[in-house]
Parts: structure tokens; C-alpha cells; sequence
């Protein structure tokens, strides 16, 4: 069987099954803070709904150039300039 089951299920689908059957158990803890599986699901959603708004679709390779932090989501920071010679990012969601 080995991981066949993993190569065919996004991040997205793995972490809904999970809100589904565990919503209230926790499923994250970052600097003191908890996340149910329920308010991860909603976080992951919501970075999806982001992505989908700037054009990006089943397929696209996305790189996400961050701090380590829980911020993301609807409450995305404005990017980093980008070194000399580096990808541009395109349309930052609420510039």
C-alpha cells in the first residue's frame, strides 16, 4: 500500500476529513495558541479562497515567502521586497 493513498489527497482535503470527524479535538499549538481541527479547516479554506482570487488554479505551483507566524489567511502581511533577481510576487490580497 505504502503512501499511494497520501499522492492522491491535497493538504485542503486531509485537513476537512479530519475537521469533520474532530472538529473540537485540537489539532494545532503555536506560542500558546490552540486551533481545532474546525478552525484550522477554516484558516486553510480561507488561504484557498486567496489564492483562487489571484488566478491560481488545480495544477499551480505556489511558493509562500513568509515570517514563521499565524497570520495568515485574511490577514496576509505585505511581502517582502524580493532580492535582486528574484520572482516578483504578483497581486497581494488587500493592497
Amino acid at each position: 500500500m505504502g503512501c499511494d493513498w497520501f499522492a492522491k489527497r491535497t493538504i485542503g482535503s486531509l485537513v476537512d476529513d479530519r475537521a469533520t470527524r474532530d472538529a473540537e479535538r485540537p489539532a494545532l499549538v503555536f506560542e500558546g495558541r490552540r486551533w481545532t481541527f474546525a478552525e484550522l479547516a477554516q484558516d486553510v479554506d480561507a488561504v484557498a479562497r486567496g489564492l483562487i482570487d489571484l488566478g491560481l488554479g488545480p495544477g499551480d505551483k505556489v511558493s509562500l515567502w513568509m515570517q514563521n507566524c499565524t497570520k495568515l489567511g485574511a490577514n496576509m502581511p505585505p511581502p517582502p521586497p524580493s532580492p535582486a533577481g528574484a520572482a516578483k510576487p504578483g497581486p497581494w490580497p488587500g493592497s
